[in-house]
């Protein structure tokens, strides 16, 4: 399970071995990929743009969106982006979490219509979440 700990906060009794390798696979990332550059980003105020694209590698956009549009099958679908929240540098924790709130918002209260259209996109980040 969790190799580093950081998975305390998550209900870890009810994941599956699956549900233990994408967080695991996620903090590899986070450390190999994220932790080096992630004051660098921080401190410019740039758009980590390459790590934002190995995040839709990794499907975190995607996370919170139901099987049927897309997203995860897992049953703990906010498992993985709860561990990124707190690791990930602040500017791409901010897309990520904007990029998700739109994403629930279109799940739970859009109509079928737009969930079939949005959630797609929105998993492929094809298209960018906003509010305004």
């Amino acid at each position: 399970m969790c190799l580093s700990g950081r998975c305390s906060s998550l209900n870890v009794a009810s994941m599956t071995d699956d549900d233990a390798e994408i967080l695991d696979a996620i903090e590899r990332w986070v450390d190999r990929e994220v932790r080096p550059i992630a004051r660098q980003f921080d401190h410019a105020d740039e758009y980590p743009a390459a790590l934002v694209e190995q995040m839709k590698e990794l499907g975190l956009f995607g996370a919170t969106i139901a099987k049927d549009y897309g997203g995860s099958d897992s049953p703990p679908r906010r498992m993985p982006v709860g561990h990124c929240d707190r690791d990930c540098l602040d500017g791409t924790h901010r897309h990520l979490q904007l990029h998700l709130i739109m994403a629930a918002c279109v799940e739970r209260f859009g109509t079928e219509q737009q969930k079939q259209h949005f959630l797609p996109s929105l998993r492929r980040v094809s298209c960018v979440a906003a509010s305004g």
